[in-house]
């Protein structure tokens, strides 16, 4: 992620669980994380949809992902 005051240094994390779905952890940000127009509540996760561009928002940037599962 580029350099960004609004960003956390550790804003938030991606996991995987051993059933292959993906989650996005806000980890108490100062800013907040929103992905796809839903506003993250700290240290809940919020699972990402495999397969389709994903819209991040986290501090003054938008990103846009999208996470696959290799077969």
């Amino acid at each position: 992620m580029p350099k960004d005051s609004e960003l956390s240094t550790s804003h938030g994390e991606i996991k995987m669980e051993v059933t292959g779905k993906v989650f996005f952890i806000d980890l108490d940000s100062t800013n907040g994380t929103r992905i796809d127009d839903v506003d993250l509540v700290a240290h809940d996760p919020y699972q990402l949809t495999l397969g389709k561009p994903i819209k991040v928002e986290v501090g003054a940037g938008e990103y846009e992902f999208i996470f696959e599962q290799k077969s």
